[in-house]
Parts: C-alpha cells; structure tokens; sequence
C-alpha cells in the first residue's frame, strides 16, 4: 500500500524514472522539496490488527533517493509496518527511519509513545537505486527469540535480537 505522509504530501505515477520496467511512483513529503521514488507501508491483508506475534514478516522496496536526500529533508519514514486498520491513526508501527544524524534505522513505535531502535545506524545509497528489505520475527517477548534484520541490495547493514512487537497489540 502506497501512502503520502502529511497533509501536503503527494504521490503520483511516473515514467520518469523506473527501478523495474517503465514506470515508479515519485513522492514528496509535506515537509521536504525532495522526492523520493518507491516507499510503502504495509499491513495485514485480512484486515486484522496487525499480525500475531511468531509472525515472521518480509517486506521491501526499490527506492531511489536524489543525491543529497539525506540533507534535505527532515524525518522520513521510507517504510512502515501499522498494526491498526486506519493507517491515519496507527497505535503501534515500525520500520525504518531517516534520523536527525543523517542515518538511517529500524524501530518499532507506539502513537504518542516512545520509539525504539532495532539495530545500529546505517546510509542508505543516494543518486541510484537500490533494493531495501526488512525481515522481522514479530515478538514482544525477548525469551522467544525476537529477530528484525535490515538488507540493502541484499547485504545485511542491521540486525537486533530486542523486541520488536507489543504485548497484546499482535505486531
């Protein structure tokens, strides 16, 4: 699922530049003069909220990001996972994340709340495309062996054993 961040945020087909085939979606945050092209923001299909925890969850997507992104803009949110059916108002979430540092991260989140790190700080490649994935066993519970691990073009660039779900929230 495609999704604009922000009440002035926009998203729109292109052909101006394309990862696989003839056409991308191109992106602006409400807050940036920078586009992006890729992102996404996954949920449960069934239209639960979110997925039961020993859930594990691959989700990825090619991204472009002009030379100089990471200066440009503020906060990002290149990829979300929401546990709440109206992606508006999410309770808890995770994905990944540009810092104030310039780097990038993993975390899992609740509306309101704190944010955690999942895993050290990576870059992300700027001017060319790139495939970035994320594979998670979703548990709140350290003892059941919670697993998040961040790919860029198929090379692990961060991992983290902490808890990256909710008790009682099902991701």
């Amino acid at each position: 699922e495609w999704w604009s961040n922000g009440s002035s945020g926009t998203i729109f087909v292109t052909s101006e530049r394309a990862y696989d085939g003839s056409k991308s979606l191109k992106a602006y945050s409400g807050s940036g003069t920078s586009a992006v092209y890729g992102g996404f923001t996954a949920r449960n299909a069934d239209g639960a909220e979110g997925w039961p925890t020993g859930t594990d969850v691959w989700y990825g997507s090619g991204f472009y990001l002009p030379t100089g992104f990471r200066t440009q803009v503020p906060r990002v949110m290149l990829m979300r996972w929401l546990n709440s059916t109206m992606p508006q108002n999410p309770s808890r979430y995770g994905g990944i994340v540009l810092n104030t540092d310039d780097t990038y991260r993993l975390i899992r989140g609740i509306q309101g709340g704190a944010e955690d790190n999942l895993g050290g700080t990576f870059t992300l490649p700027e001017g060319r495309w790139f495939f970035l994935e994320v594979r998670q066993k979703l548990e709140s519970d350290p003892s059941k062996n919670p697993l998040s691990e961040v790919y860029v073009d198929g090379n692990l660039v961060a991992t983290s054993a902490a808890p990256n779900s909710y008790p009682d929230s099902d991701g």
